[in-house]
């Protein structure tokens, strides 16, 4: 006789008319225990990085920068996911996760309140791939833009119909699942689900492709890997951040197809899309700034070997302590400025930098700041 295991053993659980009886095995317990620990720490975990990014994003994006649409979409998508992420994580302390309900499927003590939540998070994950579509798509427009005419708008159309497809059946999906909601039932239409996630995995595979072409097509272009004497430029620093970060959320996409019990890969796909592209743009911004600076200095100065802006000062003055005298005291102060305007390579937006007024020495970028300051001190 083999020995007895009491962690393999199975329980008896009576249904709801006291008749019925429903076999639970230890083993399955302690699997959906698992899961929904991993599940929860998964979901925290994403909420934490996009809440940090939405932060970073705010705080190191000029101003300028937030009148741009693109800057607004990825704002909203960070919002979106942050808030679909909250509900996500409520669902595991509702009464959905109530040890009978779970394993006897008899959802009919569920209150009201807590299924309006979860079909709250419904609509919000909707939202929040919608969200997603659109900022691949506009992230895709900058990258075909400066394409031939024809291949631009070959390219455009193809990721406007991938995008509308995927949007199509997940709004399909949504309305499945709330109806399911709704009525405290969880047949659905798997046919469905299953359409719709190969096509939201077919999309994220597409626009990684569409990016890493427009990488591997500068390369090729431009005949090099490392970077030329000048130095990256804002857009060569796009593609390959487009191209390279892009590959991740194409990892996860390929990982919520194996057979994994405690790990959601499917949900991660979608977060790292929101959270990798405006990083994209961060990289690329900030390398516009310091090469503006870099070239500013240089241009600036006079001199081709210096790589400091001319930017010094010189203070004299006299400040007695123990007399009646009018002290006096002259500030000089030269800097260098833009002999012209500046063009951010992202933004696209124009400075207009004042120039010198009228005198003379303040002409051809140098401008002379002297102040005067007389104070009289009586004792």
């Amino acid at each position: 006789m083999a020995p007895f295991d009491p962690r393999a053993q199975t329980f008896v659980l009576l249904a709801a008319d006291g008749v019925t009886e429903i076999p639970v095995s230890v083993p399955d317990v302690n699997t959906v225990i698992r899961e929904n620990l991993a599940t929860s720490i998964n979901y925290a975990s994403q909420l934490g990085a996009s809440f940090i990014m939405l932060l970073v994003l705010i705080c190191m994006s000029p101003t300028t920068r937030l009148a741009k649409a693109s800057q607004w979409v990825h704002i909203v998508g960070l919002l979106l996911c942050i808030i679909r992420l909250t509900f996500l994580t409520v669902y595991f302390t509702s009464d959905w996760t109530e040890f009978y309900s779970f394993w006897a499927l008899d959802y009919s003590t569920i209150a009201p309140s807590q299924v309006h939540t979860s079909i709250t998070a419904e609509v919000f994950s909707f939202l929040f791939f919608v969200s997603v579509q659109v900022a691949l798509g506009m992230q895709a427009w900058a990258m075909v833009n400066l394409l031939p005419d024809f291949w631009k708008w070959f390219f455009v159309a193809l990721s406007g119909v991938m995008s509308l497809l995927a949007i199509a059946f997940r709004l399909v999906v949504s309305v499945v699942q709330i109806v399911a909601m709704l009525n405290i039932f969880w047949e659905r239409l798997m046919w469905v689900v299953i359409t719709s996630s190969t096509i939201a995995t077919t999309s994220i595979f597409y626009y990684c492709a569409l990016f890493n072409v427009k990488l591997v097509t500068h390369l090729i272009v431009s005949r090099r890997v490392l970077p030329s004497r000048r130095g990256l430029t804002p857009m060569e620093i796009l593609v390959i951040t487009n191209g390279l970060l892009m590959i991740i959320p194409v990892v996860f996409a390929g990982l919520q197809w194996g057979d994994w019990t405690i790990f959601q890969a499917g949900s991660v796909t979608y977060t790292s899309v929101v959270i990798f592209l405006p990083l994209g743009g961060l990289v690329a911004q900030r390398a516009s700034f310091s090469s503006s600076t870099y070239e500013l200095a240089r241009n600036d100065t006079g001199t081709g070997n210096s790589i400091t802006p001319l930017k010094f000062g010189s203070h004299f003055g006299t400040n007695p302590t123990d007399s009646t005298c009018v002290p006096s005291t002259v500030t000089s102060r030269i800097e260098a400025t833009r002999s012209r305007d500046i063009v951010d390579p992202i933004d696209l937006e124009l400075r207009e930098i004042d120039e010198g007024g009228s005198n003379p020495a303040e002409k051809g970028g140098v401008r002379v700041n002297r102040e005067f300051d007389r104070r009289e001190e009586r004792i």
